[in-house]
């Protein structure tokens, strides 16, 4: 028989200072001559083994019962979850709406369904605006899931919680939205999950309204709105009751009034009834981001100024200049004008009132003084490069119409008069009579003359409206 010899390895220093560890630690029973020794001391290594064994199956059964327990909001949302209380103005978790609950309990690929069944399900209780529901799209479930309820400029009109979100004008846009929510779903529930290339598929076509234009898709929008709101918000949310008290006031007491004033007279467009209702949601939320006590939400202020005829159209953004100059509604024969002064009609101020005047001018009317014919025959040209110097030098609600006055348009170094909208609010008509100019890249005497003049006529207008 052929013999094999082993060799141990070399003991360091550290290896023997492991194994006395393990002898006296584990096995103390073999240090001790006066006990049987070596069987005592398998005893309590089976006795150590089988405690360790039982110890980890408790561990085991209590990360299981954990698993299966619904997942917090605490753990679902962790750094972002005293953002999430501030926004929804609540000091204690049980406060929360219940949308944050199911969402938190609910995995990634379940998000999208819940944020669209919970407004569907509001909607169909006696508390419901309105009883439709809004469509969600993949970006305000995103916003929703990242805490993302304000944007950082006011004319970002996709992003956080506002009236622009909700994606409602025509019943085309909304089964449009619906279909791809529909395969949206589909798509984000599969087992393989949702890849970045299958997001191109999901958007709306460009010839679809997605805002309102009339006055009963405002009230639909508006109601659907006020559904989102308190979905999301809670019913004692600040911005929900007092948008309760403006929609109540507004189904109720001035219906009709808003009626004549949007589809009759066209003194507003309901993008600007959602534009203030969008401005005001951003202030308050950004307040309560920056940790400075928001002040009251005024919806109800923008009826009661309306029927006071106190109202004045706030600014819009370029995206939503096409919803107020493209659709003029009927001329108003009875509607007395100003005509004691020029108002170098602009295609950004389709319609509205003039804060110099008083008087109502309606697109159509603003158009016949200056022989521009209906805008509905042009379509909106972006200023690719406009100067946002000369931007910042318009003031906040004042309207380039209420520069011009009397005095002449300023021309360039070509003597050509120059397409005010287009150079300074960002944006104008192709059928404008000074359309010519939308193509003039303006020098730095180009920038100068207009500077110069906005800076003037802000003072002329000024001095004008204090009486002095």
């Amino acid at each position: 028989m052929t013999t094999i010899n082993l060799t141990a390895p070399f003991l360091d220093e550290d290896l023997s200072l492991h194994r006395d560890l393990i002898l006296h630690n584990m096995l103390p029973a073999l240090q001790e001559p006066n006990d049987p020794g070596l069987n005592t001391a398998l005893v309590q290594m089976a006795n150590a083994v089988a405690n360790q064994a039982a110890e980890a199956h408790t561990a085991r059964l209590a990360r299981e019962i954990e698993k299966e327990q619904p997942t917090m909001p605490t753990t679902k949302f962790n750094a972002l979850y005293n953002n999430l209380k501030a926004y929804l103005n609540v000091t204690e978790d049980d406060s929360l709406p219940d949308l944050w609950f199911t969402l938190a309990a609910s995995s990634k690929r379940q998000e999208f369904s819940v944020v669209r069944e919970a407004p569907d399900a509001f909607s169909r209780t006696d508390l419901a605006f309105i009883n439709i529901a809004p469509v969600p799209t993949p970006k305000l479930v995103s916003d929703l899931t990242t805490i993302t309820f304000v944007s950082d400029h006011s004319d970002n009109l996709k992003t956080g919680i506002q009236p622009f979100v909700v994606m409602d004008g025509s019943e085309d846009y909304r089964l449009a939205v619906q279909d791809l929510a529909r395969e949206y779903i589909l798509l984000s529930e599969r087992e393989f999950g949702l890849s970045y290339a299958d997001l191109s598929h999901f958007k709306v076509p460009k010839e679809l309204r997605g805002h309102p234009i009339t006055f009963y898709e405002l009230e639909k929008s508006l109601g659907m709105f006020g559904n989102l709101l308190q979905v999301v918000l809670g019913a004692a949310h600040p911005l929900t009751v007092q948008y309760r008290l403006f929609w109540s006031a507004f189904s109720r007491q001035y219906r009709n009034q808003m009626h004549f004033e949007i589809d009759i007279q066209c003194a507003m467009k309901p993008v600007h009834i959602l534009r203030n209702i969008q401005l005001i949601c951003l202030h308050w939320f950004q307040a309560q981001r920056s940790q400075i006590p928001p002040a009251q939400p005024q919806f109800l202020d923008i009826l009661q100024r309306i029927s006071l005829s106190l109202y004045h159209n706030p600014n819009l953004p370029p995206s939503l200049y096409q919803f107020v100059a493209t659709r003029p509604g009927p001329t108003q024969k009875s509607v007395i004008l100003d005509t004691g002064k020029s108002l170098g009609y602009d295609a950004t101020t389709a319609t509205g009132l003039s804060t110099l005047t008083g008087s109502l001018v309606s697109g159509s009317q603003q158009g016949s003084q200056q022989g521009t014919g209906s805008s509905r025959a042009g379509t909106f040209v972006k200023n690719p490069a406009v100067d946002p110097t000369l931007q910042s030098l318009l003031p906040t609600g004042i309207k380039i119409t209420e520069l011009v006055s009397s005095d002449a348009i300023p021309t360039g170094d070509d003597n050509t008069p120059f397409c005010l909208s287009y150079h300074i609010r960002g944006g104008c008509f192709s059928n404008f009579h000074r359309c010519n100019n939308h193509n003039k890249q303006l020098s730095t005497a180009d920038k100068q003359t207009l500077s110069n003049w906005l800076v003037d006529q802000t003072a002329k207008l000024r001095k004008h409206i204090s009486g002095n």
